[in-house]
């Protein structure tokens, strides 16, 4: 058996790389909470643009709001000047600490 482990997942082989499933969920997450917001962000719709289980998702995050904390703290807070990052820095509800950022955010990702 090899080190990597491979499993069929809709007819694609997957390996298990969990840095990579961690960013996918960030990164579906944050265009979830972009689109919905977070207290409306469906954690299904979250999983299916992972393309995840819902135990990968427990596996890295306690909970949703666990999930919202490190898409502020390591999509949108890492995408800004050290200057406007530390503003990210209080400990409050995901959606209160990035509100406006969302859109600057995602609008600077657009960009080619």
């Amino acid at each position: 058996m090899s080190a990597v482990r491979k499993r069929l997942r809709r007819g694609r082989a997957t390996s298990r790389n969990p840095e990579r499933t961690r960013g996918l969920l960030l990164q579906a997450a944050f265009q979830e909470m972009y689109r919905s917001g977070f207290r409306s962000a469906d954690l299904d719709a979250i999983l299916a643009a992972a393309g995840v289980t819902k135990g990968a998702l427990y596996y890295h995050f306690d909970n949703k709001q666990a999930l919202g904390h490190a898409v502020v703290d390591e999509v949108i807070a890492k995408s800004y000047s050290p200057k406007v990052g530390a503003a990210f820095t209080e400990r409050q509800e995901p959606h209160r600490r990035c509100g406006p950022h969302y859109s600057v955010h995602v609008a600077e990702r657009r960009r080619p």
